[in-house]
């Protein structure tokens, strides 16, 4: 993982731009301590800091010129082991044993379309000296950033927001339709959006070609069903195969790899795995906890696994509360976007234990609640698609399962109830709409229009309309967001094996009856998980989150002096707060 920059000009190179480019650099330096370098090319200039994670010598280091084309690359390229040998049959020679080499002969050999053969997160912007033309590419679900501006034919683009206010370039005016979603949605941004209305950011799964001051943009790749198999312990099969994959690509590292661990299935199933096949590993875990009145403290569920696994060596820490004042403004500062909630700041303190480890890569968790049904609402959907079809013995028969399973109280069921009706006669869209209007008189100047959202419908089911919704639009780029700026905050690369899009695009393939059973949710992983797994966490049914004391504990105390009463509701009040530090 590092940080790429860049300025192209549809007139040729403005003699700034190489001082513009050390600045964006140094902005930017946190990203990529171990190597930084920049490289002029026939109409600009392009940046690199580098993270030394695959091949650790300087012949590796970028930009990285390789046969007429210079590249600045963010991310890793796991089967780039596979994908080299395929090259090597081609007759491309290589010099160095990482990722980097390997895109740039890919691009030789296919073209644009090399990007549909990586499993991996990418971001990257590759100069064709040859066509004169900048090829950029962002990875499936969005997992490394890309932020641009087009100004005038002239194409800026850097890893993260603040770094493109260096450039003269950048237009200040606020995104008045985000700033409203991130309020109602706590979204950090949103489709090609970002908080600023003249700086874009490249989609997942999109590339951008920009040549001669014009830029194209495209789709390469959008979630599809796939083939799965007829019975259940030939899907739970097919699944651990798949998983099993995606960690052994995942594990592939120069430098030494540890991960956060809470008590939830996600990331104990990495921690359980990676431990498990890698007995002789020196593996570290971190987790954050909290202790006193209705603090979450997930240590119990943690050390089961320590005491399973003898080579996990587990580091826990609580935030003092002088921790948490001293910390705040450079946690603000990294994640470039106001945060919505207070679960981000203690994500940033799992990141700063790690550093203290002297860790530079993390398996994380992030991605499988999107598409194995992980959240509580996912029900109002499945509840709607069977009154849609008539199935009302399903309906019931899902609801019972929901109440027993969950203790769900009566007013929680009846909510659930009407959010389901509610949804047989609104999609996706139409039901986000009425979230987004929920209007607070401290919000009354910002932008409620329709235009600030529209979900399409990529399925005829509600259920995959929302869980495609959820990978692609709403929930995962925003978590996505958080992931990499506070790891980066520590020069830290995270990784996250879930979101291996052949496992992404199984799992979202499998009917919901292997993916909520009986009430239980994300079954498929539970059972995949039974051999590796104590049954207190692959049985557990409290999903958590990231629970944090922040929005009002923190508030009130320790970071009392960043927060005013701007609203009576705490979570409004965090997120107007945070904005109002935000734009200063």
């Amino acid at each position: 993982m590092c940080g790429i920059v860049g300025i192209v000009r549809r007139n040729g190179a403005n003699p700034k731009d190489s001082q513009y480019i050390e600045q964006m650099l140094q902005a930017q330096h946190h990203r990529g301590p171990d190597a930084t370098g920049k490289h002029a090319i026939s109409q600009g200039h392009l940046g690199h800091n580098r993270l030394s994670i695959l091949d650790l010598s300087a012949s590796a280091d970028q930009p990285f010129y390789y046969h007429n084309v210079t590249l600045v690359f963010n991310g890793e390229v796991y089967n780039y082991v596979e994908l080299r040998e395929e090259l090597q049959e081609q007759g491309h020679v290589f010099t160095t044993t990482g990722d980097t080499e390997v895109i740039c002969a890919a691009y030789l050999s296919w073209g644009q379309d090399c990007v549909t053969r990586f499993v991996g997160m990418w971001a990257f912007a590759l100069w064709d000296h040859t066509a004169e033309e900048l090829f950029c590419s962002r990875d499936r679900f969005g997992i490394k950033p890309f932020n641009y501006i087009i100004a005038e034919g002239d194409f800026i683009f850097a890893s993260e927001l603040k770094t493109l206010k260096i450039v003269p370039e950048f237009n200040p005016e606020i995104n008045q339709k985000q700033v409203a979603r991130g309020l109602n949605l706590g979204f950090a941004g949103y489709k090609d959006e970002t908080y600023y209305q003249h700086v874009a950011q490249l989609r997942g799964a999109h590339n951008l070609v920009w040549k001669n001051g014009n830029i194209i943009i495209k789709r390469y790749w959008d979630l599809k069903k796939v083939p799965i198999p007829e019975t259940e312990a030939e899907a739970i099969t097919e699944f651990k195969r798949l998983w099993q994959d995606s960690l052994r690509l995942h594990m592939r590292s120069d430098v030494p790899i540890g991960s956060c661990l809470s008590g939830g299935i996600d990331s104990s199933a990495i921690v359980a795995s990676i431990a498990k096949d890698h007995s002789k590993l020196d593996y570290k875990t971190f987790t954050i906890f909290y202790e006193g009145k209705g603090a979450v403290d997930e240590r119990p569920f943690a050390k089961l696994l320590s005491e399973r696994y003898k080579n996990i060596d587990s580091k826990y820490e609580q935030p003092s509360d002088a921790d948490l004042e001293k910390h705040f403004d450079h946690f603000l500062d990294g994640v470039d976007v106001p945060p919505a909630g207070s679960s981000y700041y203690s994500q940033y303190f799992v990141m700063k234990l790690a550093s203290q480890s002297k860790i530079k890569v993390l398996i994380n968790g992030q991605g499988s609640d999107e598409y194995l049904i992980g959240y509580m609402h996912t029900y109002y959907r499945i509840l709607a698609d069977c009154l849609r079809s008539l199935k009302f013995w399903r309906f019931a028969k899902v609801l019972k399962a929901h109440q027993r399973e969950h203790q769900v109280q009566f007013g929680e069921l009846v909510k659930t109830c009407l959010f389901s009706f509610i949804l047989v006669f609104r999609d996706e869209n139409s039901f986000m709409q009425l979230e987004l209007k929920k209007k607070h008189k401290q919000q009354a100047e910002y932008d409620y229009a329709k235009s600030s959202l529209h979900l399409e419908n990529k399925f005829a089911s509600r259920t995959d309309n929302f869980l495609y919704h959820l990978l692609m639009t709403t929930t995962l780029p925003t978590l996505l967001h958080f992931e990499d700026r506070n790891s980066m905050a520590f020069s830290i690369e995270s990784r996250v094996p879930f979101l291996d899009h052949r496992l992404v695009e199984y799992g979202f393939s499998l009917p919901i009856k292997w993916r909520l059973k009986n009430g239980e949710t994300k079954y498929i992983l539970r059972e995949a998980m039974q051999d590796v797994l104590p049954d207190a966490i692959c049985k557990r049914k409290d999903k958590k989150g990231f629970v944090t004391p922040g929005e009002q504990r923190w508030a009130q105390g320790p970071l009392k002096s960043h927060f005013a009463a701007l609203a009576d509701n705490i979570h409004l009040n965090w997120r107007l707060n945070m904005l109002k530090k935000w734009r200063g």
